[in-house]
């Protein structure tokens, strides 16, 4: 079955490394009904000692609500480029929002991101994701390249 893809599917027109131990997530909206499959994060930069916990969140009016999906971690990535968890399974409908969020344990790796998007972030000590995201702040200017596959 083809997998359709949505959120940031490209290497952004920046990268940072993002301070461990937050939150950060960004809203994409969903085009396809399915079952989201996979979740990724592009890197610039990698192989160094971080890992990167992925989630799905709910949209609430406009920022990261409830936990839909702790996806796992991507540990010590080797390479640059898309890094993603596979084998997933969470219904999502066309027409929605959808937070996809990471949490780093270091910063190590340099994360690509878009400057003219915005992203949120809380502060959270690197393991399972928090149910909900939690007070957030707004974080202009960062539109993380992360992606959801949906099949």
């Amino acid at each position: 079955m083809a997998v359709t893809y949505f959120g940031n599917n490209d290497s952004g027109n920046a990268h940072t490394t993002f301070t461990a131990s937050y939150n950060f997530g960004t809203r994409f909206l969903c085009g396809t009904t399915g079952t989201l499959t996979e979740i990724g994060l592009n890197l610039y930069a990698a192989g160094a000692t971080d890992s990167f916990r992925l989630g799905v969140y709910a949209d609430n009016a406009g920022a990261p609500g409830a936990l839909l999906l702790d996806a796992g971690a991507v540990v010590n990535p080797a390479s640059a480029g898309w890094n993603s968890i596979t084998g997933l399974s969470l219904a999502v409908s066309s027409g929605i929002y959808y937070w996809l969020t990471f949490n780093n344990s270091t910063a190590a790796d340099s994360v690509c991101y878009w400057s003219t998007g915005n992203s949120y972030y809380a502060a959270h000590a690197y393991g399972a994701l928090v149910d909900p995201f939690g007070a957030a702040t707004l974080l202009s200017g960062y539109g993380m390249c992360m992606r959801a596959g949906v099949t």
